[in-house]
């Protein structure tokens, strides 16, 4: 049994595999029905609704929002053809991202409920995620500890970022849970994998108009002197 305080409800949420309650004494307690499926992640949004809502990652693919004040289910996003495992809230663009064992990150307009886009390039199961508001870049970590930043409003990929390149013991003991934290104000990405990482996020211009960036290692170039 795992106890989470919800902040500024004077509430606990307590979650037991297959359901999630409300505990404030006997008389409040009530259930959360989440389609009989395994809670994989769950985080109270005080920016969303009136009240703030409660948003469940679950195994059935789903990731679903209660309002807690009002013991309601407020809405659910289905799309992800797998087991969600990590979503983040983008305050700024009013936006969810959501991502798990397929592979795929999922962009949700809040208001509408319906899909605004679908991000590729992990490899394996996504871990975590976390949005950067301030950059506009949304971080997603997979379970081989691959880094991925991407931009948020453009939905592309930015860059891709291996945190064992120079690990040798951590590449042989992937396949683990990792997890990433964005502090909004000093512009840090805290990571936690085999070993902890902390890492400054600053924006490096381009110095020259045409520079183009490469998502792959190059291999090869050709330089023209007429031009």
């Amino acid at each position: 049994l795992d106890e989470r305080t919800i902040p500024g409800q004077g509430l606990v949420a307590q979650i037991n595999h297959k359901r999630v309650m409300r505990a404030g004494g006997d008389e409040r307690n009530f259930k959360f029905d989440v389609a009989d499926a395994w809670i994989t992640k769950i985080e109270f949004v005080p920016d969303l609704h009136m009240n703030g809502l409660l948003v469940v990652a679950t195994g059935s693919n789903q990731v679903f929002t209660f309002d807690v004040e009002n013991r309601v289910q407020v809405s659910v996003f289905k799309g992800h053809s797998m087991a969600v495992k990590a979503f983040s809230w983008c305050k700024q663009y009013k936006s969810m991202a959501s991502g798990g064992l397929d592979r795929e990150i999922q962009v949700w307009d809040w208001k509408t409920g319906r899909r605004s886009g679908t991000l590729t390039g992990h490899k394996s199961p996504i871990d975590d995620m976390c949005y950067y508001e301030k950059r506009d870049v949304l971080f997603s970590l997979d379970n081989r500890h691959y880094l991925l930043m991407w931009d948020a409003s453009k939905q592309v990929l930015l860059d891709r970022l291996n945190t064992d390149e120079h690990d040798v013991v951590g590449a042989l003991h992937r396949l683990r849970v990792g997890r990433i934290l964005v502090d909004q104000d000093r512009g840090h990405l805290a990571m936690c994998a085999r070993h902890p990482h902390l890492w400054k996020i600053k924006v490096i211009e381009e110095q020259h108009r045409g520079v183009v960036r490469h998502h792959n290692p190059i291999v090869t170039a050709l330089y023209s002197q007429q031009f």
